[in-house]
């Protein structure tokens, strides 16, 4: 592994830190996490259930990568400029369930206002504000999962995580 990979290894360990921790928070079952270098390309991924999810978790649980990765809102992240799976996914939630668009900006009207505010991007950006206050409150929690991962070569099984989340309490 080339130090290129390495960093981008760390990077992806707490990118899927974040989705297993909110995953917890969540009351989600815990599943396996895996890092891999395909194409000299780090991957990462949380299992997911095959279960049906609410929206709100499975937003919470799409945003929480993105969330770690930022420093929980510290570092600034451009939705505009970013296409990545899990903003796809966030998206997607938020464009099917209506319940989960916030209220507009006061003043703001369907079709009078100018510049026109799509209701999705303005909701994606008070959603992932939430996660980062959420997932924040966390963080050590997501660095122990993250060491976690990296310490046991990019494997970390949902029995191992539970050992780790036992010793933490969640408020």
């Amino acid at each position: 592994m080339n130090e290129e990979q390495r960093e981008e290894w760390l990077i992806t360990a707490k990118h899927e830190a974040g989705h297993a921790v909110m995953r917890w928070l969540r009351g989600l079952p815990l599943t396996d996490t895996h890092l891999r270098i395909e194409d000299g390309l780090v991957h990462g991924c949380v299992e997911g259930t095959g279960k049906l999810q609410r929206a709100d978790d499975l937003l919470f649980v799409s945003l929480a990568g993105l969330s770690a990765e930022s420093e929980y809102g510290v570092l600034s992240f451009d939705f505009e400029k970013s296409d990545t799976e899990d903003l796809r996914t966030a998206r997607r939630i938020l464009d099917d369930c209506e319940y989960l668009r916030l209220a507009l900006p006061e003043g703001f009207e369907v079709g009078k206002t100018k510049p026109t505010i799509d209701p999705v991007e303005v909701a994606l950006s008070k959603w992932f504000d939430e996660c980062n206050r959420q997932l924040g409150a966390f963080c050590y929690v997501v660095e122990d999962v993250a060491d976690a991962i990296i310490w046991r070569g990019g494997d970390l099984s949902a029995t191992a995580l539970e050992v780790i989340l036992e010793k933490y309490e969640q408020n």
